[in-house]
């Protein structure tokens, strides 16, 4: 930091110490010598040079207080400095007079005494005064102490003089506090700018009050707001702009509140601090935000969940189908997207439901907010109350620092659909019912309560009134959810649609039109099977059979029939499975179907011509007898 420091001493001796002082110091010394009235012509020129403090002789500091802006520091004479000169004058003769510029020297009677002299004092605060006084003393004084002014009058009138000097140590005292002041003065005028930037840069209208409610803050944002410049408040209790800002009769009592107002024909979303320290009032803030910009922050935010995953990816083009089931069911999924009454979506696994709670969601009002899913029968139960609720710093061991928030808060202005509902535990019930009465939310381990605007979109495969009936479902929580109820129908009750999902399936695998049209022709096969895992189990199928078919150069349609055959009895409930398809009257069993995909591959070896039946088996890596065997039992030989 540079320190640029003026000095006008009395005498020119002064002046060379003071820049060895400075110099020594890393200090910039602008100097000159000038007494009495003078001084302040000299400081005045100084000060538009740039300096940002003047040191002066004690005294002549009075001249300058409203002539110049800059700090002016008075370098004090001690007793001792006096006493000194005195000594040196005694040595020329006893008759002394002192020179005492506005009788700054107190101390006289007291040199008297001790050193049993009588001085004699002339107090002065002009340069005529000082001319007279000084002519007066010619046949009385033989020696006068003073200053530099004083000291020249003085010989001019035939007396000898004797100077009051300062010591080194008194003009290094004197550019130390000079500098100490810059240095304050710099380090508050940079905190001040700081403090201006900020306020003044700030996106929300800032306006502070004292504890007599006088404006002390109001930030150009305000200005915009209340549509009055900053000159015409600042400093004053402008009644009419408190009352309209919320600010009229704020007290130290008030806590910290935050209110919506209505400001010149837009609504603001207002904050309201009281300034308190060591229990004493002196003022309150208040910040103002825009609704707007409150809502493009909010808007921001849900981009950012976006990017999280918290958002609805599908609509209604999605669902396909044209049976007069599915069609009824998009039609009032359609209606209940313009409602925010909570819906239940009933249905097996693997028709839909998070499909259609997005689709519904992306046909609200709400579709520019987080769209939040969570399965409730995948977490246990305490894991489970910490994600949806969120929770406070050291709730628990491991809790992050800071706590975070649940899906809940996450959902905010959005929904939240949650995925098998009747898996949630019977203790997180009552805690859910709450959410979904009053829309508020308490974190675990908090005891804030956080309101949240949010939709609530359910969906279960299991019969949430049987679960009541076994005490396992809150009957209060089951009609709270069951307000709005969307039942998806399976897929075996639109036999209709199987071909236009396998053919959406196919060309989703990128599988060629031929293969698609024979998948679907060997899907007429069926014609009496359940589909018990729905519109998911149909995927699979065809996900599975795009894998099987990669690189095939023949397919034949009993071959895709003994592929689908095959596939559809894996898994868990192969007897049901088996039922179905026995049902339908085509059931082969698995070594049958074997049997059938190994005939194929043998035909197609035997028709490529360019291998013997020896070279065949030997690929094969069965024995010459075992292929002969096999041939002549499919009737190939």
């Amino acid at each position: 930091m540079e320190i640029n420091i003026g000095l006008i001493a009395p005498y020119n001796s002064m002046i060379d110490r003071a820049k060895i002082i400075a110099e020594r110091k890393n200090v910039r010394l602008t100097a000159d010598m000038a007494v009495l009235e003078d001084v302040t012509s000299y400081a005045r020129r100084m000060e538009l040079s740039g300096v940002d403090v003047i040191i002066v002789r004690e005294g002549s500091d009075v001249f300058l207080r409203k002539s110049v802006k800059v700090p002016v520091v008075p370098m004090g004479l001690g007793c001792y400095d006096v006493l000194r000169a005195i000594v040196k004058a005694r040595r020329i003769s006893d008759k002394i007079a002192l020179a005492n510029f506005m009788g700054l020297y107190n101390f006289i009677d007291e040199l008297r005494e001790a050193i049993k002299c009588p001085i004699k004092e002339i107090v002065f605060t002009r340069y005529e005064e000082a001319i007279e006084k000084i002519k007066n003393l010619a046949g009385e004084v033989d020696v006068l102490v003073g200053g530099g002014l004083t000291t020249i009058i003085a010989e001019d009138n035939g007396m000898q003089s004797i100077m009051v000097e300062s010591t080194d140590k008194e003009i290094e005292q004197a550019i130390d506090l000079a500098s100490s002041i810059v240095e304050k003065q710099k380090d508050e005028a940079r905190r001040t700018k700081q403090r201006s930037i900020i306020v003044n840069n700030s996106t929300r209208g800032i306006v502070a009050v004292d504890e007599d409610q006088n404006i002390t803050v109001f930030n150009r944002v305000a200005e915009t707001i209340f549509n009055v410049p900053y000159r015409e408040v600042i400093d004053t209790r402008h009644e009419e702009l408190l009352q309209q800002a919320g600010l009229l009769n704020a007290s130290p009592k008030d806590n910290e509140t935050s209110e919506i107002l209505n400001i010149n024909g837009k609504k603001y979303f207002v904050q309201i601090i009281p300034l308190v320290l060591n229990k004493e009032f002196f003022g309150s803030v208040a910040t103002y935000e825009e609704m707007a910009r409150v809502q493009k922050i909010e808007q921001s935010y849900r981009l950012s969940l976006h990017k999280k995953g918290h958002v609805a990816k599908f609509t209604f083009d999605r669902v396909i189908g044209e049976s007069k089931a599915i069609k009824e069911t998009i039609e009032k999924a359609k209606k209940y997207a313009n409602s925010d009454l909570t819906v239940l979506i009933t249905g097996e696994t693997g028709t839909g439901k998070e499909l259609f709670a997005q689709s519904m969601f992306n046909a609200s009002k709400r579709r520019k907010g987080p769209f939040v899913a969570m399965n409730c029968a995948t977490l246990p139960s305490n894991i489970l109350e910490a994600e949806l609720f969120g929770y406070e710093e050291g709730a628990f061991t491991g809790a992050k620092k800071g706590g975070k928030q649940g899906y809940f808060e996450l959902a905010h202005k959005g929904a939240i659909f949650l995925d098998e509902i009747g898996a949630i535990p019977i203790e997180l019930q009552t805690r859910l019912l709450r959410v979904i009465q009053e829309r508020e939310i308490v974190r675990v381990g908090g005891s804030s309560v956080i309101p949240v605007d949010i939709r609530v979109i359910a969906a279960t495969n299991t019969s949430l009134a049987n679960a009541v009936s076994d005490g396992l479902f809150r009957e209060d929580l089951y009609y709270r959810l069951n307000v709005l109820n969307l039942h998806l129908p399976p897929l075996r009750e639109r036999p209709g649609d199987i071909s236009l999902i396998a053919d959406a399936g196919a060309d989703h695998f990128k599988l060629s039109r031929e293969e698609t049209d024979i998948i679907l022709r060997a899907l007429q096969h069926f014609p009496t099977y359940r589909w018990r895992g729905n519109v998911r189990e149909l995927m699979n199928l065809i996900a599975h059979l795009a894998v099987l078919l990669q690189g095939a150069s023949e397919i034949a349609e009993d071959m895709v029939v003994s592929m689908i055959r095959e596939i559809l009895l894996l898994g868990s409930d192969v007897r049901e499975k088996r039922e179905d398809l026995e049902e339908s009257g085509r059931f082969i069993s698995l070594e049958d179907t074997k049997k059938d995909m190994e005939k194929k591959m043998f035909q197609e070896l035997l028709s490529r011509g360019d291998l013997t039946k020896n070279q065949i088996a030997d690929n094969l890596s069965i024995s010459r007898t075992t292929f002969w065997r096999k041939c002549k039992e499919y009737g190939l030989v």
